[in-house]
């Protein structure tokens, strides 16, 4: 009787507000797994959205880089191209023997790697033609030593035995004084005629970094002497 009048709850089962509290509870369950579901999607998302900005933040940093890189390359070109106008302008400057340079070549296509960098070749050409500009190298002249110390030696005994010639023959119209010191000046001149190309000889050798060397000195004496003396006999002074 004692049994069936006791309002305690049969052992195990719980009291009312415990199986409430169980059955909120596996009520709430689902709802929390779908809650924390939807936490993790947004986290997700949260997590994807940072790394699509951080690549897309470094695939722009990567182009800007990329067009740095492009603009610094063409800027270095475009250095390049103005040295090596430069050069090829002195280089056609210089005196001594050269065929027309034309304009500046166009580049060419290079499919390796050369021994000696682009740099260091402008840089010893550019040594070179300023060397050769302020005459520390000697320049190739046009035509062989011998030949210009002839040339030298002819034509200054030319001018000279022409100068001379002419004022032999226009002596005997002149006064007696005046005769006489064209005699004597025509006599000069046809005695400077061997050394007359001296000067002339020295300064083209000069002109292309060359001494003037004995050899060089007596073939224009002795050009001038030679034809001085033909020259004299031939017009029978």
């Amino acid at each position: 009787m004692s049994q069936l009048t006791d309002a305690r709850p049969v052992a195990g089962t719980g009291s009312p507000r415990e199986r409430y509290r169980r059955a909120v509870a596996a009520l709430a369950m689902p709802l929390h797994d779908q809650v924390a579901g939807h936490d993790r999607t947004d986290q997700a998302l949260v997590t994807g959205r940072r790394e699509i900005t951080d690549r897309l933040e470094e695939s722009a940093s990567r182009v800007r880089a990329a067009r740095s890189a492009v603009a610094a390359a063409a800027e270095a070109v475009e250095a390049v191209d103005r040295r090596v106008r430069r050069i090829w302008r002195e280089l056609a400057a210089l005196p001594g023997r050269r065929r027309d340079l034309g304009p500046t070549p166009a580049p060419r296509a290079v499919t390796a790697q050369p021994a000696i960098p682009a740099a260091e070749l402008l840089d010893r050409a550019e040594r070179t033609v300023t060397a050769a500009r302020l005459g520390e190298l000697p320049l190739r002249p046009p035509v062989p030593i011998w030949v210009a110390m002839l040339i030298a030696g002819v034509a200054g005994a030319a001018v000279c035995a022409g100068i001379g010639t002419a004022l032999l023959v226009a002596a005997p119209g002149m006064p007696v004084g005046e005769r006489a010191a064209a005699r004597v000046i025509a006599d000069v001149a046809f005695a400077l005629g061997a050394l007359a190309g001296v000067p002339a000889a020295s300064s083209w050798l000069t002109r292309y970094g060359q001494p003037m060397t004995a050899r060089a000195f007596g073939t224009v004496l002795g050009a001038g002497v030679i034809v001085t003396i033909g020259l004299f006999v031939l017009l029978g002074h």
